[in-house]
């Protein structure tokens, strides 16, 4: 698996215009300020975000969706990713810190859970899920099936319920 050189920055609006970056720091201060493994939190956040995206496309109905103009299965959701916990809200003021951090060394998470509220929830976990998404190793692929950087429109899950 390759990693780009450079973390990508995820735009979000809060108090003020702020950038959310995941790079290995981020990780760290999740990790030092929760005490839990960011990948194993990460992955259990994407996994939920997933299944339940799927859940919601299956009761209403949908089972295709259209990928690179071809349409493609949408998988149904795996029973037991639906029953991954919802996200804590310590969990999500947590995750929404190590990602601001860099911006502002002197931001407490205090703060940031100042920046929360049941109206921005959705967009926010939105964002933290596609700040996973750009930034997770892509496997590499043959040089003849390579993808350039504008090529790379991978549709995202949506964010994890709350």
């Amino acid at each position: 698996m390759k990693m780009s050189k450079l973390a990508k920055l995820v735009p979000i609006q809060l108090d003020k215009p702020r950038n959310l970056l995941l790079n290995m720091n981020a990780m760290i201060e999740f990790e030092n300020a929760t005490g839990m493994d960011f990948l194993e939190f990460s992955g259990r956040m994407e996994r939920r975000a997933t299944a339940d995206a799927r859940k919601a496309a299956w009761e209403s109905g949908k089972t295709t969706t259209i990928v690179d103009g071809k349409e493609e299965n949408i998988p149904a959701p795996n029973p037991d990713d639906l029953l991954l916990p919802d996200l804590s809200m310590k969990e999500l003021r947590a995750m929404l810190w190590c990602l601001l951090v860099h911006e502002d060394d002197k931001l407490t998470l205090k703060q940031v859970g100042s920046l929360l509220d049941l109206e921005n929830m959705t967009e926010i976990c939105g964002a933290l899920v596609k700040a996973q998404q750009i930034n997770a190793p892509k496997p590499e692929q043959p040089k003849s099936e390579a993808i350039s950087p504008q090529e790379d429109n991978v549709p995202l899950a949506p964010a994890p319920s709350v």
